[in-house]
C-alpha cells in the first residue's frame, strides 16, 4: 500500500470515530479528496503569483470542479474491485508498521501551513 491509500485510511479512520460508521468511508474518500484539491489549487495559486503558470483557474468554479473531479477519481479508484475494503484491512491488521499517526497529522499540518502560507504571499517579499 502506497501513502495515497494511507491518508484515506486516516481520514476514514477519523470518521469512524466521529459520525456513522456506515458512511466513513465515503466520507473519508470527501474530505481526502477536499485536502487533494486544496494542495492543488494551494501549488497553483503559488505558482500563479510567482509568474510560471498562465491563469487558467480564474474563478472559485474551476476550483469546484477540480475538487469535484478529485471526488469522482477517488471513487473510482478506492470502489474499484472494493479496493477501499483491501486498504482498511490492511492497515488494521499489519499496516501500523509503514507509516506512523504522526505522518498523517505532520501532512495535515503542512496543508493548512502551506495554504495559509500562499495566501499571504507576495511576490517581491523577500
Amino acid at each position: 500500500m502506497n501513502f495515497y491509500d494511507f491518508l484515506f485510511y486516516r481520514f476514514y479512520r477519523l470518521h469512524i470515530r466521529g459520525s456513522i460508521k456506515d458512511i466513513a468511508h465515503d466520507a473519508g474518500i470527501i474530505i481526502f479528496s477536499f485536502f487533494l484539491s486544496i494542495n492543488i489549487i494551494a501549488i497553483y495559486a503559488l505558482l500563479r503569483k510567482i509568474g510560471v503558470l498562465p491563469k487558467f483557474m480564474s474563478d472559485s468554479k474551476s476550483s469546484m470542479k477540480l475538487t469535484i473531479i478529485l471526488i469522482v477519481f477517488n471513487f473510482i479508484y478506492f470502489y474499484y474491485k472494493k479496493r477501499y475494503l483491501r486498504v482498511i484491512s490492511f492497515f488494521e491488521t499489519d499496516g501500523s508498521q509503514y507509516y506512523s499517526k504522526r505522518l498523517f497529522l505532520i501532512y495535515v499540518f503542512l496543508s493548512i501551513i502551506f495554504l495559509i502560507g500562499v495566501i499571504f504571499f507576495r511576490p517581491g517579499f523577500w
